[in-house]
């Protein structure tokens, strides 16, 4: 599949509430979500496909990528490939379930969010969340499903990607 980063269309929380870009982790991106087939399918095609190559961008501007992934079920992953050689490297690091508070922090210092839909229905609402946090997303075609962008745009930029010093989208150029 095509990869993404999408339009900025969820209600922002007020500026009060949002990191601004320059101050969040640069070269930090992040995963949400519980380890179902889908999911599975998903984040092991990202880390596969793309993370490479973010890897490479990132480490050409002197930054470290680091993949966090939250949720149930991912930890008994990390002892095979794929995640295998990016944990043991540093470049994936799954974190398992997590409290709210402590996933607010995550949302909030994160330069990148992560939403590697393959196969979807409706509104990926988990990208709406990262949106109005002002985190620019990085996803699929599938990912941009019911935002009302022409189905031949497939290029997301969303808050804080343009204009912020940070070198681009999550600090990953652009």
């Amino acid at each position: 599949p095509d990869v993404a980063v999408v339009p900025f269309s969820a209600e922002a929380l007020p500026d009060a509430l949002v990191t601004p870009a320059r101050d969040r982790c640069v070269g930090c991106m992040l995963y949400v979500g519980t380890c179902h087939p889908v999911a599975k399918a998903g984040v092991l095609w990202f880390v596969r496909a793309v993370l490479p190559v973010l890897h490479s961008l990132a480490s050409s501007r002197g930054i470290m990528a680091k993949l966090l992934i939250v949720g149930n079920g991912w930890t008994r992953l990390t002892s095979k490939p794929p995640l295998l050689p990016y944990v043991r490297n540093g470049t994936v690091v799954v974190l398992g379930p997590l409290r709210a508070e402590e996933l607010s922090l995550l949302y909030q210092n994160a330069s990148l969010f992560v939403s590697p839909l393959l196969n979807a229905t409706g509104i990926a609402t988990k990208n709406f969340h990262a949106m109005a946090v002002g985190l620019p997303l990085i996803t699929t075609t599938m990912g941009t499903v019911g935002m009302g962008l022409p189905s031949h745009r497939v290029g997301l930029c969303c808050a804080g990607s343009g204009g912020d010093g940070g070198g681009g989208v999550g600090g990953f150029g652009g």
